[in-house]
């Protein structure tokens, strides 16, 4: 396995000031995975004063509640709040909570990622020391403790390899191009006021992130939309050669659409 590069952390404010933050999770039967997205959150080195989650939920049929209310119950100095929608998909969800969200910077985050310590504050420091970052990807890995064995453990491992050098390398070429792909919809990051310039997320196809990867470089060519490598987030290692190519093929549609 490739060594992961070393994240190294912000602890100055940049400017001599923190923003606030929204974070946005889409829930959809999440009840197993929601809490250490949580978790993850509560666990960032960033004032939790400054952080507003917004838990955005759209039919779930599943206990996503109570591992939400769970979650309520154990101190946080930021804002936990729960929204229910009738079940429209993702991108709805999104657009749901991005009409709620106050902060300066807003963010979506799957619910079934954790997000390294770090990762909001870099995120952040990255936007505040370049005022013609827009947007920005954080880096998608998978998550250290996933294993397995036989023919799942080698798919895993270039599972892991294939993340690792898409972001570390393959974005960051892009951004350097000014040819973004896709801002991944595990984990990114948006100016308040850019996001409300755009016409959100489409909820027609099922590559919403890359539809507004396009419209904001389409509309801001003198900015940039980027990818910041060291806010990290972890996703697990697939888990079945069924979802392996549930997933592929859900991408590869997304692509030609």
């Amino acid at each position: 396995r490739a060594t992961r590069l070393p994240i190294r952390p912000i602890t100055t404010a940049p400017n001599g000031k923190w923003p606030t933050v929204t974070l946005l999770v889409p829930v959809y039967n999440s009840a197993e995975v929601l809490g250490a997205c949580l978790e993850s959150v509560r666990a960032q080195n960033y004032p939790q004063e400054l952080l507003e989650v917004l838990c955005i939920d759209n039919g779930s049929t599943d206990d996503s509640f109570d591992a939400f209310s769970w979650q309520q119950e154990v101190p946080f100095a930021g804002s936990l709040q729960w929204i229910s929608t009738f079940h429209q998909g993702k991108p709805w969800a999104l657009n749901v909570g991005i009409h709620h969200a106050t902060g300066q910077y807003i963010m979506n985050l799957d619910s079934d990622v954790t997000l390294h310590p770090d990762a909001v504050a870099n995120m952040v420091a990255a936007f505040e020391h370049d005022p013609d970052l827009i947007a920005a990807t954080g880096a998608v890995e998978i998550a250290p403790e996933s294993t397995g064995r036989g023919l799942i453990r080698v798919i895993r491992e270039c599972e892991f390899q294939e993340y690792y050098f898409s972001f570390n390398v393959g974005r960051r070429f892009q951004s350097a191009q000014r040819s973004l792909f896709t801002l991944a919809g595990a984990f990114s990051a948006f100016r308040r006021e850019v996001l409300f310039s755009t016409h959100l997320y489409d909820a027609t196809t099922v590559g919403e992130d890359a539809y507004m990867t396009f419209e904001l470089q389409e509309a801001h060519p003198d900015k940039r939309v980027s990818v910041v490598t060291s806010a990290v987030c972890y996703t697990e290692a697939i888990p079945s050669l069924r979802a392996l190519y549930a997933q592929r093929t859900r991408w590869q549609r997304g692509e030609i659409e």
